[in-house]
């Protein structure tokens, strides 16, 4: 619901969308055309995980319903979303090990604050991976 919220909120009244990317375009489609299908499939990802409230209307009192109830917007929160999942899912597949390490850990002392977390953190040396979004690998299967 979170996700859904913030979303909406940068759709809706800060007018964002997704980041810019680069992408490759196939053989037979245009770059406009290979954007579309990628955005369509950001689309798809996050349409899955946003909460659909319910009522709203663009003059209702729940700005996020508002928000959502917007096919064109409600299609941008669905872009932004699926965007950030895939971005998830490519850090934690070229973290895996470090990743596995945090769950040990966590799992073990149950609970981290403060200077223990960010050490944690620090030691683990996440990489930011570089994402092809023409590569099938780079795609959680939904």
């Amino acid at each position: 619901m979170s996700v859904t919220a913030q979303a909406a909120h940068m759709v809706g009244a800060s007018a964002m969308g997704p980041e810019p990317f680069a992408i490759t375009p196939r053989e037979d489609e245009t770059e406009e055309e290979a954007r579309e299908r990628v955005l369509e499939r950001f689309e798809k990802i996050g349409l899955q995980i946003v909460n659909r409230t319910s009522g709203g209307g663009p003059f209702g009192e729940n700005p996020i319903a508002s928000v959502l109830s917007d096919q064109d917007k409600r299609r941008i929160v669905g872009q932004l979303v699926g965007q950030a999942y895939v971005a998830a899912y490519n850090l934690i597949m070229a973290n895996r090990e470090a990743v596995e390490h945090i769950a040990d850990v966590l799992a073990a002392r149950r609970e981290l604050f403060g200077d223990e977390l960010l050490n944690l953190l620090d030691e683990s040396k996440f990489t930011i991976p570089e994402v092809n979004l023409s590569e099938e690998t780079s795609w959680p299967t939904m």
